[in-house]
């Protein structure tokens, strides 16, 4: 900005003209925030030591922040308890990127929870006078491994083993949403009967019929759908395909998932 001195002379007043830059320096007062509110992955048992399971970043808009990456407590291995996942992973405090450390095995632990914590070393709060920091939940789902394993049609890939669908809820009754089918890998016969992942339901929504004890090792799958919200659709236990069922509603407001 522009400043002008004058002074009082009469009749003529004198002036003089400077030039003032006021520069605003950067306080470093905001924790780190992480780009997702949560993360998940899927790996397989057979993950070697060092393999990457996936990196989680954070960012802090102040100037001088400076990020560290730890893992923290809690860390919970759902269902097995008693499995020592403590240190199955590790990750790399500048980069995010979080290592398997150990062997895995499904048997022991389908399903991992970690806390990531991400800190800023060049703040402090000074209302508490502690760091600035904040948390995020990594979930990592452990699949069994084995040649023989069952696939799904795509668009579900080992690489991504999800299927999501979307239903508008003036859907007509009895319109087929979606058609479920797996297969054998290596004769490509149709399986009918899948089991589910110890774990991944915590909440016991959906139930699945159990595994056949065929010799064949792939046996007559059928397929069978509960839970919240399953009130309003029917399965067809040999092809999979899910329908509206007869006199029900769909309604966003009340449930849009």
């Amino acid at each position: 900005m522009t400043v002008h001195a004058v002074d009082a002379g009469n009749p003529v007043q004198q002036t003089a003209t400077a030039t003032v830059f006021i520069t605003v320096e950067d306080v470093n007062n905001k924790p780190p925030k992480f780009s997702e509110d949560s993360y998940v992955e899927y790996i397989s048992e057979s993950s070697t030591i060092g393999a990457e399971v996936l990196t989680v970043i954070a960012t802090d808009p102040d100037e001088d922040a400076k990020i560290r990456y730890s893992i923290v407590e809690p860390i919970i291995a759902r269902d097995k308890n008693w499995f020592s996942c403590n240190n199955a992973f590790r990750i790399d405090g500048t980069t995010g990127k979080i290592i398997v450390n150990k062997l895995l095995e499904y048997n022991s632990a389908s399903v991992i929870i970690l806390t990531v914590d991400a800190v800023d070393l060049n703040a402090v709060d000074i209302t508490f006078d502690k760091q600035q920091k904040t948390s995020v939940e990594v979930t990592i789902y452990i699949r069994a491994h084995g040649e023989m394993n069952p696939v799904f049609s795509p668009p579900w890939t080992q690489a991504h083993p999800v299927i999501e669908i979307t239903v508008p809820e003036e859907t007509l009754i009895g319109s087929t949403l979606l058609a479920l089918s797996a297969f054998d890998p290596l004769t490509h016969a149709i399986v009918t009967h899948f089991e589910k992942i110890s774990g991944s339901d915590p909440d016991n929504y959906v139930s699945v019929s159990p595994v056949s004890d065929s010799q064949e090792g792939f046996g007559t799958i059928k397929y069978s759908i509960s839970g919240d919200g399953s009130d309003v659709f029917d399965i067809d236990e040999t092809s999979g395909t899910i329908t509206i069922r007869e006199n029900a509603t769909l309604d966003r407001e009340a449930s849009c998932i």
